[in-house]
């Protein structure tokens, strides 16, 4: 977008430093704070995440990434479902903004992205049991590109036909799995009862 804007409108584009946001908030509070997954809340250095009251950030900060970087994986499924797959470097890559970041380096990952972010999540989780935190998680399901695990996809295929339906219905049911694992996470600390967890 920035060659069609101009980068210096790209970069101003933000939620404005003047709001408070959650981890600012929490982080005056003396909570360790993190955010994993999806930052889509401006892409200026001022905007960013440790900027933000992030002490920590595993994050691309596109509108979208792949999950998978092997679309031809038998063992994946990969739908184009709608505008976001036409437009070039949008859905279908890892490089620009869609890119991987932790603590605001590019770093590659491999693994199925939603995946990833869980382990990042569950990591931080269990680094930070002894203390006050703030874990932030927007998630990067379900929107384009639909990749899902094969084995999600054919639970599916007896009830639901269409191809597009199941394919956004697996990645549901990914990101099922993924909530219940942090979940579980949680209950296996003991800090079930002492955590409030907020699912927008």
């Amino acid at each position: 977008l920035a060659p069609l804007q101009g980068e210096a409108e790209f970069l101003r584009r933000g939620i404005p430093v003047t709001e408070k946001n959650i981890g600012e908030i929490f982080k005056a509070a003396g909570y360790a704070t993190g955010v994993v997954g999806k930052w889509h809340l401006g892409h200026g250095p001022q905007f960013l995440p440790q900027n933000r009251g992030f002490d920590h950030s595993v994050v691309f900060h596109g509108n979208t990434s792949l999950q998978s970087r092997q679309p031809d994986d038998p063992e994946m499924v990969s739908l184009k479902v709608d505008f976001h797959d036409e437009g070039k470097d949008i859905a279908w890559t890892r490089e620009g903004l869609n890119q991987i970041r932790r603590n605001g380096e590019i770093i590659d990952v491999d693994q199925y992205l939603m995946f990833f972010f869980r382990d990042q999540a569950i990591d931080f989780i269990e680094q930070h049991k002894d203390r006050p935190f703030l874990l932030y998680f927007p998630m990067n399901s379900p929107v384009p590109p639909l990749q899902v695990p094969r084995d999600y996809f054919e639970r599916l295929r007896s009830r639901i036909a269409n191809i597009n339906l199941r394919g956004y219905s697996a990645m549901l049911q990914a990101q099922d799995d993924v909530v219940g694992a942090l979940l579980a996470k949680l209950g296996e600390l003991g800090l079930q009862d002492d955590t409030f967890v907020v699912f927008v």
